[in-house]
């Protein structure tokens, strides 16, 4: 790999790491915070968003939202 694309490729991965974080600490505050709780139904698809989050980590949103609606009923 040149030194341009591995560049490339650890500022994806660091951004990604990022996001994931995110998420994670957006699960904790859902346990207490109304607000939390509501970014994840939010049909907002802006950078930074619960659907942007999901769309760059890859992941399903029905598939997290009914594993949080599992740990929120616990």
């Amino acid at each position: 790999m040149g030194d341009g694309v591995f560049y490339i490729y650890r500022m994806e991965k660091t951004c990604k790491r990022l996001w994931h974080a995110v998420l994670e600490q957006a699960i904790k505050d859902a346990h207490w915070d109304v607000a939390a709780r509501a970014w994840f139904w939010s049909k907002n698809q802006g950078i930074g968003s619960f659907l942007w989050i999901c769309s760059v980590l890859g992941l399903s949103p029905e598939l997290i939202r009914r594993l949080l609606a599992k740990i929120l009923e616990e």
